[in-house]
């Protein structure tokens, strides 16, 4: 189930799930990005957490606290250990956003990657 209340259960960073964050932009116009983030929350409903946040409507308060990489398009970022491990941005089919969630399980989240 994709997750209403964006804020971290665990603010120490010890959740071992992955936090998927995904911000659109608002409007109905991505309204099937939204039901293939639910299929994803479902598919890996013990390891992956889903917030669904629209920017602009209590996103971020002009903090810059949410990862929105585009105003036009919908932006996920996934976070575990308090690192980012994957990110995406479009209204990307469910086969990539699988990708994208499958590839950022294995990235090392506790060792520093070289860029």
């Amino acid at each position: 189930m994709i997750d209403p209340d964006p804020a971290d259960p665990d603010p120490s960073g010890c959740d071992p799930r992955i936090h998927l964050i995904a911000v659109k932009p608002a409007g109905d116009e991505f309204v099937r990005f939204e039901a293939r983030l639910a299929i994803l929350a479902a598919r890996y409903i013990d390891t992956v957490r889903v917030t669904l946040v629209t920017a602009g409507v209590g996103d971020d308060d002009g903090d810059g606290s949410w990862p929105r990489r585009s105003t036009v398009l919908p932006t996920v970022v996934l976070m575990r250990a308090g690192r980012m491990v994957g990110e995406a941005i479009g209204d990307l089919p469910l086969r990539e956003l699988d990708e994208v969630v499958r590839a950022a399980a294995t990235w090392p989240a506790t060792a520093e990657v070289a860029a």
